[in-house]
Formats: structure tokens, C-alpha cells, sequence
């Protein structure tokens, strides 16, 4: 018998480097967390983090506690953050702040520098799954909602037809020839109820849906 030949290029082995790491990096209304974790997914050292006094705080102190763990072996750094985000202006807003003001991140990006990173929220992550799990021409548009806890998500998915998609779905609300989702995230969590509930320490309000998620 002959000997037999394999097909393809010849294996090249490899190994994850030890020596290198992440950086996750957790912007809470009320609380900041710096973790790091080797490229298995293990968490090394202690995670790092500080209470928020004020929302305009949350860029300064999400760089110091970042400075604290960032250096050469890192290798890549994940931002999440409540609310949404301006990645051109390095802006972060939500409704659990006072009057919608802007909080900046621009010294926080500027700690980071040429380190690549992303940021998100775990609602926007859902809405970007759904529609690689759901019917690949969907007949309706649809609302996601999260519960965690202490934590109330929202998206709206709404059916792109090409043209001005909520114009269209009050114009048309049936008669769509739909081949894809636009995803239009909204925050339901500071949403208000008739329920007699304590003070959201984050909108400062009674009622929302946060706080009754969040109580007895």
C-alpha cells in the first residue's frame, strides 16, 4: 500500500500567549468596575472599583481606574455602558441623567489610544442576535425586552422598507415588502408606572420600572 498524502496546507500549531490580557471596563449610573482576564476568559487580580457621585464624573473616574490596569501586554479593552453612545463625538447619554446632559469620554478614549476596543450594552447585543435567530422575512416588527436585575432593557425592531421606516409603518402598517430590521434602542427601564415604589436613585424618580423590577 502507498502512503498517504494530505491534502491542504501543512498544520500550523499554536498557543494562547499567557502573558497578555484584556480589559473590561463596566460604566454603571452609580458604579464603575475595571476587570482584567487573561485570553482564557480567567479573571487575574482584583476587579477594580469606585462608587459615582455624579454623572459627570463617570468618563474621569472610568480613565483612572482604567490607567490603574492598563499597559503594554494589553491587548484589547470592552466598554459597556447604560444609555447611548455618539462614537464620533465620544458622547454618552441616557434617561437616567438629569435632563438627558452629555457625560464625555474623550479622556477615557484618549487613555486607551491605539489599543483596540468596543463598547456597547447587552440590550444592543440582543437586538444585534434577533434577527440571525428569528424567520429571515419577518412579518412584524417587534419590541425586545430584558430583565435583569436591577437592570430593564428595551429595542425596537423595525422592518426596513427602504424608505422613512417609521413613517412608513403608520402609513402602511401591513403592506411591507421587508427584508431587514431597523433597530431603534430606547430605555424602558425609567418608564413610569401608577406603582407607589422608593426613589430611583438613578432618574431620581417614583414609579419607573427599574424600581419595581428592583423591590418587593
Amino acid at each position: 500500500l502507498g502512503q498517504a498524502r494530505s491534502m491542504g496546507r501543512p498544520g500550523l500549531p499554536l498557543e494562547i500567549n499567557p502573558d497578555h490580557h484584556v480589559l473590561g471596563v463596566s460604566m454603571q449610573p452609580d458604579r464603575l468596575e475595571v476587570a482584567k482576564l487573561d485570553l482564557y476568559g480567567e479573571t487575574l487580580e482584583n476587579v477594580d472599583g469606585c462608587n459615582v457621585t455624579h454623572p459627570a464624573l463617570i468618563g474621569k473616574l472610568a480613565r483612572d481606574l482604567l490607567l490603574g490596569k492598563l499597559n503594554e501586554r494589553t491587548v484589547a479593552i470592552g466598554l459597556s455602558a447604560n444609555g447611548k453612545y455618539d462614537a464620533g463625538r465620544k458622547m454618552l447619554w441616557g434617561s437616567w441623567l438629569s435632563t438627558w446632559q452629555e457625560i464625555s469620554l474623550q479622556g477615557l478614549y484618549e487613555a486607551i489610544g491605539v489599543v483596540p476596543n468596543m463598547l456597547g450594552n447587552d440590550m444592543q447585543a440582543l437586538a444585534a442576535r434577533w434577527p440571525l435567530r428569528c424567520v429571515p422575512d419577518p412579518s412584524e416588527d417587534v419590541l425586545l425586552v430584558s430583565f435583569e436585575d436591577n437592570n430593564v432593557g428595551g429595542a425596537i425592531l423595525v422592518q426596513d422598507t427602504g424608505a422613512d421606516a417609521g413613517a412608513d409603518m403608520g402609513a402602511n402598517p401591513r403592506s411591507r415588502n421587508v427584508h431587514q430590521y431597523i433597530s431603534l434602542h430606547n430605555e424602558l427601564g425609567h418608564t413610569r408606572l401608577l406603582v407607589d415604589t422608593p426613589v430611583c436613585q438613578e432618574c431620581r424618580r417614583t414609579g419607573c420600572i427599574t424600581q419595581i423590577c428592583s423591590t418587593r
